[in-house]
């Protein structure tokens, strides 16, 4: 594996040799600035889609590669590198469809604003932009202990053959600290 200088604004980060070519890969971190945070209208898919702007610009004239951008999220509190968030900054801000009056018949689509998909005049998804990115990878700790919870939850509550009171739910939250179940272990 090659590692490129950070401070060049020419190649990207990383080269990984991979039948007879290279996977070539940008790493792109969000760094706190320090400032203090306000109030205001956020948007979620913004600060993904500024990555994969400079990411497009980093691969323009790489097509012949493999091209992956790497995204991290060192300390800035309001990105949010979830796959919802991910998807909807290449494919679009995810919104919600529905026939008026008919709540039961909603689905969840990708709307407009997306970096990957060219969309027409009237939000219709017409092709693909930015090819030369050929992977969005978004790294962020895996929370083993969020996942294994709730397994050790619903065992015991079968074990029960009912579900946990208030009281025995602290308690049995409690009993798992220190262990693989515990909700707060990553």
């Amino acid at each position: 594996m090659k590692n490129f200088s950070r401070a060049a604004p020419g190649p990207p980060d990383y080269a990984i040799p991979y039948g007879g070519t290279h996977v070539l890969l940008d790493v792109k971190d969000f760094v706190s600035d320090g400032v203090a945070l306000g109030s205001g209208a956020y948007d979620p898919y913004a600060p993904i889609r500024a990555k994969i702007n400079k990411g497009r610009e980093k691969f323009k004239d790489l097509e012949k590669f493999c091209c992956g951008l790497v995204l991290y999220n060192v300390d800035k509190p309001l990105v949010d590198l979830g796959p919802d968030f991910a998807f909807g900054a290449m494919l679009g801000n995810i919104a919600i469809t529905f026939p008026i009056g008919t709540f039961d018949k909603a689905k969840t689509i990708f709307g407009t604003g997306g970096r990957m998909i060219r969309c027409d005049k009237k939000s219709k998804p017409m092709e693909p932009q930015n090819t030369t990115i050929s992977a969005l990878v978004a790294l962020g700790h895996l929370q083993v202990g969020y996942k294994r919870f709730p397994i050790a939850e619903r065992k015991r509550e079968q074990e029960l053959g009912r579900r946990l009171s208030p009281e025995e739910f602290h308690n049995f939250v409690e009993s798992r600290e220190g262990t693989e179940d515990d909700i707060s272990s990553l």
